[in-house]
């Protein structure tokens, strides 16, 4: 037999769809009711928020927790979260339900307890400078201190090398209440904006008004699919019952 003859042609296909129509269009039918059905037993919302992880400092750039970090903790089922490639500190945390409210509240809350994190860690990353601050602070005012008792004490003309230690020491104190006074400068500067700066929402939970899949989404992918299927059903149908022909033969 010629293997022209056995393909099939546009018009046969036009002509076995016609044949059997009622058949097609009832899957067809059935299909957007079974999709209409779930849609509307199933309905999903989306919610979304953007979270910039702050720094505790600029150089280079500390992050109060590594973005890759805190989003493989947010994946955990509830919600998905991503980091934005142009902006490596910036996480958008996604949620789906079945209700707009009940996203936006799994996102509220997956970011809420991101926030309350970060403002511990924020926190105690200020209260350690702080310290080191007082510390700086403390050393500078024992050194006046001392500064000061040498200033008070008489010079002793007839021990010239004393003098001459006490002079070398005052000064070397000075010095060094210099660089001190320094450091309380650059951590006073490190300790405030742009270089610390808190984990915030750039944008809050999302509340939708409308599905995250539009229904005529859902109607044109389970009519195409109705279709498809009930063509399908036909040919298989047509080849079995040719089967059955040339085994009765």
């Amino acid at each position: 037999m010629n293997n022209d003859s056995q393909e099939i042609g546009l018009g046969e296909l036009f002509s076995i769809i016609k044949q059997y129509k009622k058949f097609i269009f009832s899957f067809m039918l059935l299909s957007l009711l079974a999709a209409g059905t779930y849609s509307y037993l199933n309905p999903r919302y989306d919610s979304s928020a953007i979270v910039a992880i702050g720094h505790i400092d600029l150089s280079p750039t500390v992050y109060l927790e590594d973005p890759n970090e805190v989003m493989r903790r947010l994946n955990n089922g509830a919600v998905q979260a991503a980091t934005d490639t142009k902006v490596p500190n910036y996480i958008t945390v996604k949620a789906q339900a079945k209700t707009a409210a009940a996203a936006k509240e799994a996102v509220s809350q997956a970011t809420d307890e991101l926030l309350q994190r970060h403002d511990s860690l924020f926190e105690e990353s200020v209260r350690k400078r702080n310290l080191e601050r007082e510390e700086i602070i403390n050393q500078i005012k024992s050194n006046d201190s001392i500064i000061a008792t040498i200033d008070k004490l008489s010079y002793d003309k007839q021990n010239i090398p004393a003098v001459a230690l006490m002079i070398y020491e005052k000064g070397q104190l000075s010095q060094i209440q210099m660089q001190l006074r320094r450091q309380i400068i650059e951590v006073e500067k490190r300790n405030s904006p742009p270089y610390v700066k808190k984990t915030s929402l750039i944008s809050s939970p999302s509340l939708q008004s409308k599905p995250a899949v539009s229904p005529i989404v859902i109607y044109s992918t389970a009519s195409f699919a109705g279709l498809a299927c009930s063509i399908i059903m036909v040919f298989l149908y047509r080849a079995f019952q040719s089967m059955r022909k040339v085994g009765s033969a």
